[in-house]
Order: C-alpha cells, then structure tokens, then sequence
C-alpha cells in the first residue's frame, strides 16, 4: 500500500516546498476574528467589488505592507518603469532578514527575482 493514490496524497501535504520558487510561493494559511460589524462591512465590500474574501484581504495586506515598509524605509527609492509602474527595491538588511526567514540562499532570491520580472 506504500504506493496507493492515499499515501501520495497525504505526502504531498505533508512534504515540505524544497525549490526556492515553491518556497516563495506556498501558501501560508492563518486565521483572523472580526467584529460583526465589520465582518459584515467586508461581505458588503467583496460584494460590491466581486470578489472573494481572500482576494480582498490579500489585496490589502499586501498593499498595507507596502506603506508599512516605505514608511519604516525598508525600501529604497520608488520610482517608475518605462511601464509607468512604481517599482521599489527592499533594502538590504531587509532583504537578508525575508531571505533568512525563507530559508534561501542569497543566490536563489536574486534568480527568483529575475525568473519573475
């Protein structure tokens, strides 16, 4: 039964991500309480807008992040592409501390950077 369909399904849950790409972008899961109140505010708002919760919040996490770290001056400069997007540059302590957490090498963030541009 070592090979049966169960057992390959349970290790892929349980296996951790071993690329530095599967690290970056696994899915961490987490919980919140709300407020009725605003529990409620925000099924109106996913509503209006169309979107799932999730979509919702991850949208504003990460851009509450973003202000967050522009006002703590984790980033450097701020400027626009030739796309006309605001692009950011972590600063490198910063980096060091997000690259340790994720148990990557200096290395493997860089190339996952470039892979994603």
């Amino acid at each position: 039964m070592k090979d049966s369909n169960f057992s390959k399904v349970i290790e892929s849950m349980v296996s951790k991500p071993t690329t530095p790409d599967s690290i970056l972008n696994k899915t961490v899961r987490f919980s919140i309480s709300l407020t009725n109140l605003q529990n409620r505010r925000l099924e109106i708002l996913v509503n209006k807008l169309k979107v799932s919760k999730q979509e919702f919040i991850q949208g504003v996490i990460e851009a509450a992040m973003k202000d967050v770290e522009e006002s703590l001056r984790l980033v450097d400069g701020g400027f626009e592409n030739q796309l006309g997007q605001r692009v950011s540059e972590y600063r490198g302590d910063y980096v060091s501390e997000i690259i340790e957490s994720l148990g990557i090498s200096e290395e493997e963030w860089w190339e996952l950077l470039e892979d994603n541009r």
